[in-house]
């Protein structure tokens, strides 16, 4: 049996995926996608299905594996003496 939590990332999940392969709201392919991780990382986040840091993780390595940024890019707030504040 689906627990909610479970039920709501698979729900935005397919959101997800509609978002990337349907292309809504006039955006192209490469936004499409970048919306779909990050619907998904958001979903991650906020039901707990996974701890906080394997859902940063998999929106980092989403983000560099489909070549939607650069390491560089993706990692240059951790290069700010601000975040380091924060953490």
């Amino acid at each position: 049996m689906l627990r909610s939590k479970d039920l709501t990332v698979l729900l935005v999940a397919a959101l997800a995926t509609w978002c990337a392969l349907a292309l809504p709201f006039g955006i192209d392919a490469g936004q499409g996608l970048v919306l779909g991780i990050v619907l998904v990382t958001l979903a991650l986040w906020g039901t707990g299905v996974v701890p906080g840091y394997v859902a940063a993780t998999f929106l980092f390595a989403s983000l560099i594996l489909t070549g939607s940024a650069e390491p560089e890019r993706v990692f240059a707030s951790f290069s700010s003496s601000a975040i380091w504040l924060v953490i």
